[in-house]
């Protein structure tokens, strides 16, 4: 089933290229990293410890893909 471009909820970037593409990717991935560090400062901001801790392990997911997508496109790994 086709779904109606229109109707999509979020925006979609379309790239020339692998290169591109995977630009693209490491730097929503470092957004992402940006993201869940301030989710973990504000949960222990608001003694949210345990959430804090699960949004961690989440983080470190996130930290060992964008190594992992930079290391595949042959780029420098991010500072993290």
């Amino acid at each position: 089933m086709a779904i109606d471009a229109a109707r999509r909820k979020t925006p979609t970037t379309q790239t020339k290229g692998s290169s591109e593409a995977g630009a693209l990717a490491s730097s929503s991935s470092m957004g992402s990293i940006r993201a869940y560090r301030d989710r973990v400062k504000q949960c222990e901001a608001l003694l949210k410890f345990a959430v804090a801790e699960e949004i961690r392990e989440i983080l470190r997911q996130e930290q060992e893909h964008a190594i992992d997508l930079a290391t595949a496109l042959g780029e420098d790994v991010p500072a993290t």
